[in-house]
């Protein structure tokens, strides 16, 4: 007995391929007519071009744009007592963020032997917190990506930085304290 393979039809390829291109057809832009053709909707009115109800204001639509404000501070560096400690001046930066978050950032030398004040390389911390824009100030939560609780708040009226931030150990002990003045 003599068993022959079964050829294979083209009905399934072809019903599949004209399914395909209605969907490409309905979808496809400008293959709709004018008179009778796929329904459209209203364009959508871009941020920048808000509906506004006659009799109402429209407000501007708040700004993303990072601002950076440049300042210095005295950076002191605690030992392994509170009462260990060494101070340097170094330059930092303030950057407000258009999402309501700021950043503090500030380098300078790291202290390998807080007894003599030797300093080593630099070091930047990154000091995270939440920007109050009525009061223009910022309250700091975490250093270093969360590797230190923050505390303090930082001024930034007038494009001028007055304040204190504190980074603070797991245990409670002060990593380094950021005194910024105007």
């Amino acid at each position: 007995m003599h068993q022959s393979n079964p050829q294979p039809t083209l009905i399934p390829y072809l019903i599949l391929m004209t399914l395909l291109f209605t969907g490409l057809a309905c979808t496809y832009p400008g293959l709709e007519d004018d008179a009778g053709g796929l329904p459209t909707s209203a364009p959508t009115p871009a941020p920048s071009e808000a509906v506004v109800s006659p009799g109402q204001e429209q407000t501007p639509p708040p700004t993303t744009a990072d601002q950076t404000i440049p300042g210095s501070g005295s950076k002191a560096s605690f030992g392994p007592s509170p009462d260990i400690s060494c101070q340097v001046t170094q330059p930092a930066a303030l950057t407000l963020h258009g999402d309501g978050t700021a950043e503090l950032v500030t380098t300078g030398p790291s202290f390998i032997d807080h007894y003599n004040c030797t300093t080593g390389t630099d070091e930047t911390w990154y000091i995270n917190g939440s920007v109050n824009a009525a009061d223009q100030t910022v309250t700091f939560s975490s250093c270093n990506d969360g590797g230190f609780t923050a505390n303090g708040v930082v001024s930034f009226e007038g494009g001028t930085l007055s304040g204190n931030v504190t980074c603070i150990y797991k245990d409670g002990s002060i990593a380094i304290s950021l005194a910024l003045s105007k």
